[in-house]
């Protein structure tokens, strides 16, 4: 069964992109899954030290398109994944047809910067609040399993 890491805007904090990485050593898990405003390829350089597979979104902020996506798989909004067995689609902006989403298993998004999680019908919506801490002065990331979806959402310091 495949174990999820969700992260969004880190903005270049390359304090908390590090205490990020420290930690997911502790949690098992099989991708990482970025959801927009990495903003750089120096801090995309280091989400790669992971040693773990990255799928990933452009953000608003994304400026270096070109530089990211020498390095990460990495593509425009809305993006559908299948893992496992269930359908996902990422979002950055939480702009998405409730119509459309019906449709998946799993919504994912960032944008907002703030922690989020509810089950509409079948499908899974979860932002995993920002990387960076900026405007909540909370560093949050959340671990997922695919086969038993309560997000676990982690405080990093």
């Amino acid at each position: 069964k495949m174990r999820l890491a969700l992260v969004s805007d880190s903005h270049d904090n390359l304090y908390f992109i590090k205490k990020f990485l420290e930690d997911l050593k502790k949690r098992n898990v099989d991708l990482i899954i970025h959801l927009g405003d990495i903003i750089s390829p120096f801090a995309a350089i280091e989400f790669l030290k992971a040693d773990k597979k990255i799928i990933s979104i452009f953000g608003n902020n994304d400026g270096e398109i070109k530089g990211l996506k020498s390095l990460l798989d990495i593509t425009k909004f809305p993006r559908e994944i299948e893992l496992d067995g269930k359908k996902i689609i990422l979002y950055h902006d939480p702009d998405f047809e409730e119509e459309k989403i019906k449709n998946f298993d799993f919504l994912f998004y960032g944008h907002t910067h703030k922690k989020y999680y509810i089950k509409e019908g079948k499908t899974v919506i979860i932002n995993p609040g920002e990387l960076c801490g900026y405007l909540t002065s909370l560093s949050t990331y959340v671990t997922l399993d695919l086969e038993n979806p309560i997000p676990n959402f982690h405080i990093l310091t």
